[in-house]
């Protein structure tokens, strides 16, 4: 007859080992999803590139108010990447900036406005 102690730690032993088994297993589980998820993104991704680029006169314009860091750093150089999209216009307190992003996006200066008159953007009918 085994002794009362080898008897708890073969428990404990086979307790411990099960109990790590069980969590790696979960472990693997939880991840499925994201591989899902995952693959599936790339799948969205490749039919999206495979869809085509409307020509610039068909693009959906946007004017961009505001030329903080986030406009600069993260929007405006999305927009070359933009299928449908297209910036067409900078609203801006700094004159000398909206009209150096201005001239960097190939956007006309008729289309560059500043907080006092960027309610005018309203009664443009196409901005191009």
């Amino acid at each position: 007859m085994p002794h009362p102690l080898q008897e708890f730690l073969h428990s404990r032993r086979s307790f411990l080992m099960k109990a790590g088994q069980s969590a790696a297993a979960a472990s693997l589980t939880t991840m499925l999803p994201i591989v899902t998820a995952s693959d599936s993104m790339a799948q969205g991704q490749a039919q999206l590139n495979q869809q085509d680029t409307l020509p610039p006169d068909k693009k959906l314009g946007w004017p961009l108010v505001g030329l903080g860091a986030f406009a600069t750093e993260q929007l405006i150089p999305a927009f070359p990447l933009c299928k449908k999209s297209k910036l067409v216009a900078l609203v801006s307190g700094d004159a000398a900036k909206a009209k150096r992003i201005a001239n960097e996006q190939g956007i006309p200066e008729k289309n560059i406005y500043n907080y006092q008159n960027y309610d005018s953007i309203k009664n443009t009918l196409m901005l191009t």
